[in-house]
């Protein structure tokens, strides 16, 4: 897939090949360059051999300059320990998910779908590289772009989006030389200081690795609880847990705040980070106690920060899968921040993902336990006909979720400011317990996590350290008892945010916002410049209250200004005069007619990517 690297100059591409460790330091280390190298992404290092990795690179990375950036192609389960291991030397930026082209099929586990781009500077100050866009992508069935931006497109760049750090466009081949990621990476950092990209397989030098499967820790043995009835305890979570017993618990997830400054009831955001990973210690042990041997713990969090978890609980713990979520949030630099991550770990030898739901209350758009096809879009329109014709736009569930969103609209959320789609607990809840198993949540919160419990037919337990997100909770679970779904769209506007943007009153628009920002662009076409305030007030046909009262910033006023504009379907050229546009529903109808003579099976055409349209007569 296409990528745009604003005002970039492509970094000459340059392999480096090794025959042992030291030839390493025999490469130029003194220019300012970008360094990728190539690691084992399909078993695990053993400890070992990650000190042998780590002592190896010391002396390497000493000698680099200070402008370098080192960036290593790396499995999930590798890289929590690499990363542990070397930011003590540099400085860890991103950690980008890229889709594998075949997933790895681990016993009892979900595929792995992914490996991770981990990019470390020798700098600290921010990362240096190009604005980079992806490409619009477009459904296989209506042609419209996956996305579906609303009444927004005026806003949009005709070519694409802010690049994330899940990265889905492209995919990284086991056996292949990664050149879809180094012609990226030579784009993204073609700028000053850079010039070279050197590309350095170290597969063949770490030899020594295990199957974590055949090699997982022998915990002792354990005599297995069963933990009582349901219910929802308002207390901190180290008092709630002294009434949990040792090994009772089939499946806990912990969401925890992320000391990131969100603004909490009775709860302190910012505090230290040392005292912070000292909390983060002590509810990770205690999962470690109440869950039961084989059974999961799935924590959430931002990638730096499960690397810590990781550190700390491995020794009672062992490894189960790193599931990438990803679920775009606020952006807050030059490449969007979408990868949100879920460790996963069990007690000993995993019993795994049971992948079943076999109750559920509410009829849901998805099929929680299998997921979307790439590129597909969720227009309900699109939906509605692809079930008509029995369109295959499903496929296997891995651990790379593409198809959960995060919470946008107020009228689905309640007064808590990180609150979890249900679709994500739904999916959690399904593939790592059964029916009549207790699944806990320390951090309930406003009790989605409880209420799917409920929803599933498991029991479930969650602490709540606030009393008004308890009674939110106790809430919601009356109205799921009393046949009342508590995940419908409610009249009432939450007043807790997610984000420090300040959320505008509700009112009536007399004049529709687009129509006032397509104003501002023409006025900036007209005298060659980003409107200021008394240039809109001279120059607009429009009162201006209306740009005052209806925006949250004058940046919002002007976002319409500049190369923007996208078109929701893709430009088509066709060679014939005369070409008729088909509604989706006949194009549909045509496709199923045409693949089913040619003796495919229906659904399949949609399957690959999509390249040059079909031509209708």
């Amino acid at each position: 897939m296409a990528h745009k690297s604003e005002n970039s100059k492509p970094l000459i591409e340059n392999t480096i090949n090794l025959k042992n460790w030291s030839d390493l330091l025999d490469t130029d280390l003194t220019n300012k360059n970008v360094y990728l190298l190539h690691l084992d992404t399909e078993l695990a290092y053993s400890s070992t051999e990650i000190n042998n990795i780590s002592f190896n690179l010391e002396r390497f990375i000493f000698e680099l300059s200070d402008e370098c950036v080192i960036s290593f192609i790396i499995s999930p389960e590798n890289a929590l320990n690499l990363i542990h291991s070397l930011q003590k030397k540099l400085f860890l930026k991103l950690w980008i998910s890229i889709r594998r082209d075949k997933p790895v099929i681990n016993k009892n586990e979900l595929p792995n779908a992914h490996v991770g781009l981990i990019i470390f500077s020798k700098y600290k100050k921010p990362l240096i590289h190009c604005k980079t866009q992806i490409a619009y992508t477009y459904c296989p069935a209506c042609k419209k772009t996956t996305k579906d931006y609303g009444g927004k497109k005026h806003l949009y760049s005709p070519y694409g989006t802010l690049m994330s750090d899940v990265w889905r466009d492209i995919s990284y081949h086991d056996s292949m030389y990664p050149i879809e990621i180094i012609e990226r990476l030579k784009d993204l950092f073609g700028l000053f200081p850079y010039k070279v990209i050197n590309y350095i397989d170290l597969r063949e030098l770490s030899s020594i690795k295990y199957n974590r499967n055949a090699e997982m820790k022998k915990r002792t043995s354990f005599e297995v609880n069963n933990s009582g009835e349901s219910r929802l305890i308002n207390k901190d979570c180290f008092e709630a847990f002294k009434e949990i017993r040792d090994n009772s618990i089939d499946f806990a997830f912990a969401d925890p705040p992320y000391n990131i400054k969100k603004k909490y009831h009775n709860w302190n955001d910012a505090i230290d980070i040392k005292e912070y990973f000292v909390w983060c210690d002590k509810w990770l042990d205690e999962l470690a106690r109440v869950i039961k041997p084989g059974r999961t713990v799935a924590v959430l969090n931002i990638p730096q920060w499960l690397v810590r978890h990781f550190q700390h609980i491995k020794s009672k713990l062992d490894f189960q899968s790193w599931i990438t979520w990803e679920a775009l949030g606020l952006p807050v630099r030059k490449i969007m921040p979408a990868h949100y991550g879920i460790l996963c770990m069990s007690k000993g030898e995993p019993r795994g993902a049971v992948g079943r739901i076999e109750k559920i209350n509410w009829d849901t758009r998805y099929y929680e336990l299998n997921t979307l096809k790439q590129w597909y879009c969720v227009r309900h329109q699109c939906i509605k006909i692809r079930n008509s014709i029995k369109l295959t736009d499903r496929e296997e569930l891995s651990d790379l979720w593409w198809d959960i969103h995060r919470l946008k609209h107020n009228s689905k959320r309640v007064d808590h400011p990180c609150q979890l789609p249900p679709q994500l607990m739904r999916r959690l809840i399904g593939l790592y317990t059964i029916e009549g198993e207790c699944v806990l949540d320390p951090f309930n919160g406003a009790g989605t996590t409880t209420l799917i419990a409920q929803e599933l037919g498991r029991r479930f337990i969650g602490f709540e350290l606030s009393g008004v997100y308890h009674k939110i909770a106790l809430n919601r679970h009356d109205e799921l008892g009393s046949g009342i779904d508590p995940f419908a769209k409610k009249k009432s506007t939450p007043t807790a945010k997610n984000s420090r943007v300040k959320r505008l009153k509700k009112q009536k628009y007399l004049i529709p916002k687009k129509t006032l920002q397509l104003e501002v662009k023409r006025i900036a076409e007209e005298i060659g410049h980003v409107p200021t305030r008394n240039d809109v007030k001279k120059y607009s046909k429009y009162p201006f209250n209306y740009y005052e009262e209806y925006f949250i910033d004058w940046g919002e006023v002007c976002s319409a200004v500049g190369d923007k504009g996208m078109k929701e379907e893709p430009e088509i050229e066709y060679n014939e005069p005369k070409y008729k546009q088909l509604s989706l529903f006949e194009r549909m109808k045509r496709y199923k007619l045409e693949f089913a003579q040619s003796g495919g099976e229906v659904g399949g055409v949609f399957s690959a990517p999509l390249r040059k349209p079909r031509r209708l007569p």
